[in-house]
């Protein structure tokens, strides 16, 4: 079978070769869906606590601290961009289980608690008051 020309050009008569099996080319080998993406996300996530910031390119060091909403602005080197990245590891570990970064308001939010938390201060916020603890 010809793409252009039909079904028999050059008197192959009937042969096919198309090797169309009802796969889809673009579709995921993967059946767990988005269990294979938190799965790839874990195994990144923990590549990098392994691998010391240091030895980060400065491709990896810029995009993980626009993620986190950091301003690069003026930082030209790449010590700076390191000093940024390791401050901000140590404010995300204290972050408490259930909270995620909201680079709009540049706190944490819980969506379960309807709190944001300040990585800095160590306080709460919930919409109207800072609290020191975090209400049960």
């Amino acid at each position: 079978a010809s793409l252009f020309f039909g079904p028999s050009v050059g008197g192959r008569g009937e042969e096919d070769n198309d090797d169309d099996d009802g796969d889809d080319m673009f579709a995921d080998d993967d059946d767990d869906g988005d269990a294979g993406v938190a799965v790839a996300a874990a195994e990144k996530k923990k590549e990098e606590e392994e691998e010391p910031v240091e030895s980060w390119p400065i491709s990896k060091l810029k995009r993980s601290l626009l993620e986190l909403g950091e301003d690069l602005k003026g930082v030209t080197e790449k010590e700076e961009l390191v000093s940024r990245m390791k401050d901000r590891l140590r404010k995300q570990a204290a972050v408490p289980a259930g909270f995620v970064y909201d680079p709009h308001s540049s706190y944490y939010f819980s969506h379960e608690r309807q709190l944001y938390f300040d990585a800095a201060s160590g306080f709460f916020y919930d919409g109207k008051d800072w609290i020191k603890d975090l209400p049960k």
